[in-house]
């Protein structure tokens, strides 16, 4: 999925995009959903992402309080959230908006990428 800002300044925040995560997994005792960013520049832009869990899931402790959360720079990861046991059987959906942590510091003009990365890990 390609998400974009649109045009921004210096000390702004650009309204955070939704984006769902979809995990399916069998395995019967449960799952951690991660997140970390790569390719990302220039690399000091303060990404961060918001989420809440499916039914039968808990957040990790950075996103309990419902706040942006900076998305970490590989190859450090951030637990977005786990699960007891299997998916339900359409999947689990983790509602997230992908922001920013910041306001935008001053930068060159251009265009900026980022790599965000959701991980699965059986538990």
């Amino acid at each position: 999925t390609t998400l974009s800002f649109g045009n921004t300044t210096a000390g702004a925040t650009p309204a955070p995009i939704s984006e769902r995560v979809t995990v399916l997994s069998n395995h019967p005792a449960g799952y951690a959903l991660s997140v970390q960013r790569s390719a990302f520049t220039p690399s000091d832009l303060p990404l961060g992402l918001q989420a809440s869990a499916p039914p039968g899931g808990q957040l990790g402790p950075d996103f309990v309080g419902g706040g942006i959360v900076a998305v970490p720079i590989a190859p450090s990861n951030a637990i977005v959230g786990t699960t007891q046991g299997p998916s339900d059987a359409a999947g689990d959906v983790w509602p997230t908006n992908v922001g920013f942590a910041a306001p935008i510091p001053a930068v060159a003009p251009g265009r900026y990428a980022a790599t965000v990365t959701f991980t699965v890990i059986a538990r």
